[in-house]
């Protein structure tokens, strides 16, 4: 049975692909949802008063969040956060990796 990030209506925007063995999500779609949830909460809090602040406070949290669910993944068939390519949307899982498409010998689309 795959694994979803919950709750599902949350996090369903930045996922790639839930086709393969795993689902796989996108890592600056989610930083981005991340970053907007937390500035909510963080302008709650008297510390942070400028547009700024509140926005460099949310993205650090978000970035956090990210590196503590990523490292929780390593080891179990929980989701995958990977980024993704530019051109054709399709997941980059490794650091040099080239287009996705590439793979499949299908050409990379421009993105609409």
């Amino acid at each position: 049975m795959k694994q979803y990030l919950q709750p599902r209506s949350f996090y369903d925007a930045a996922m790639i692909t839930d086709t393969g063995d795993r689902v796989i999500y996108c890592e600056s779609t989610l930083l981005q949802i991340l970053t907007d949830d937390y500035a909510h909460t963080v302008r709650g809090d008297y510390r942070f008063t400028s547009e700024v602040r509140i926005n460099h406070e949310a993205r650090k949290q978000a970035m956090r969040w990210l590196r503590y669910v990523r490292g929780s993944m390593v080891y179990a068939d929980s989701p995958f956060i990977a980024a993704r390519c530019a051109t054709c949307l399709g997941p980059i899982i490794q650091t040099l990796q080239q287009c996705p498409a590439l793979d499949y010998l299908q050409p990379c689309a421009p993105s609409v």
